[in-house]
This record gives C-alpha cells, sequence and structure tokens, in this order.
C-alpha cells in the first residue's frame, strides 16, 4: 500500500509541476508518456473516482446522457 500511495504522490507531483523550457517539456512527456494521455477517452464520462481493490486502481466515472438541451 505505501508503493501505491507513493507511485500516486510521484505522479500527482510531476503531473503539477510546470516545465521550464519546451526541451524540458518534450524530455518529461517521452520519460512518463502516461501523464500526456486521458485514462477515459469516451464521450459522456465524468466525475471519475479511483477505487484499490487487492492492489490494483480502478477508476469509475459516472455517465452524462445526452438530453438534445443546448
Amino acid at each position: 500500500m505505501k508503493k501505491l500511495l507513493a507511485f500516486i504522490s510521484m505522479v500527482g507531483f510531476l503531473a503539477c509541476e510546470p516545465p521550464q523550457t519546451e526541451k524540458q517539456a518534450e524530455e518529461k512527456e517521452e520519460q512518463y508518456p502516461f501523464l500526456f494521455e486521458p485514462l477515459v477517452k469516451d464521450m459522456y464520462t465524468a466525475d471519475p473516482s479511483a477505487h484499490v481493490f487487492q492492489g490494483k486502481i480502478y477508476i469509475y466515472p459516472s455517465h452524462d446522457i445526452d438530453s438534445g438541451i443546448p
């Protein structure tokens, strides 16, 4: 569990740290590509929450229904 919390903290820290230069941003994206890709790419998903079961992280988004109202 401690390793999981350390990993989540590291990801959060790296994601929030603004890059200094364009070159540093490119290097960070090459080193940590998972930080720059969305976890859920489907439409009508919202408000994800993470749950840990038996050492695995599961992300459960809610859903928005297209009501046709602009």
